[in-house]
């Protein structure tokens, strides 16, 4: 699995260049045992996914920010069929995917880059990933970052765990953590 770098220089509270507002999202999902996992993506780059949840509509966070949302299976079929085949119980390679960051700070950034770095099947602690870092008791800034992913699944956050044992938290809640650790340790 090669190394690569993900660009994106704009956080949340600049989202300015290079995404003027209204610019077009294109998004499909697809459907698993637990429910519905939405992806979105600019040009030939996913920049957002999540969980579909109760009463929250999907990409609410990008449609705040002015985010034009347009349904486009065909331009995310490549990727929907990876994700389909990871539901399966295929691994998962992130490389094969072309992202970038449309939010967060460069330092969430460098955490999300770090988590790409995490194999399928193999899990890391959130102290681990502060001490990888260069940042040393910094587990509540690299929880926080974590839980900010805007990519999850195809940026491991569910593969950080608390160094108890314990999973943590997860933006969907943690029966999916659960269930995607389970699903890939089946199949290491």
């Amino acid at each position: 699995m090669g190394r690569r770098k993900i660009k994106g220089k704009n956080n949340m509270r600049g989202l300015k260049k290079p995404f003027p507002s209204e610019t077009k999202v294109n998004f499909s999902f697809l459907e698993f045992s637990l429910g519905t996992f939405f992806l979105g993506k600019i040009k030939d780059k996913v920049v957002w996914a999540e969980f579909g949840r109760k009463g929250v509509p999907p990409f609410f966070v990008l449609t705040a920010k002015g985010f034009f949302m347009e349904r486009n299976d065909a331009e995310l079929k490549n990727e929907i069929s990876i994700l389909k085949n990871y539901f399966k119980g295929e691994k998962l390679d992130s490389s094969s995917i072309p992202l970038e960051f449309i939010i967060g700070t460069e330092k969430e950034k460098k955490v999300w880059e770090e988590l790409l770095k995490i194999p399928c099947g193999e899990i890391i602690t959130y102290s681990y990933l502060a001490e990888k870092l260069g940042i040393p008791n910094a587990q509540r800034f690299i929880g926080n970052a974590v839980g900010k992913n805007p990519i999850p699944i195809i940026i491991p956050c569910h593969r950080v765990i608390r160094k108890d044992g314990k999973l943590g938290g997860f933006s969907a809640g943690l029966h999916i953590k659960n269930y995607l650790l389970q699903l890939e340790s089946s199949n290491k």
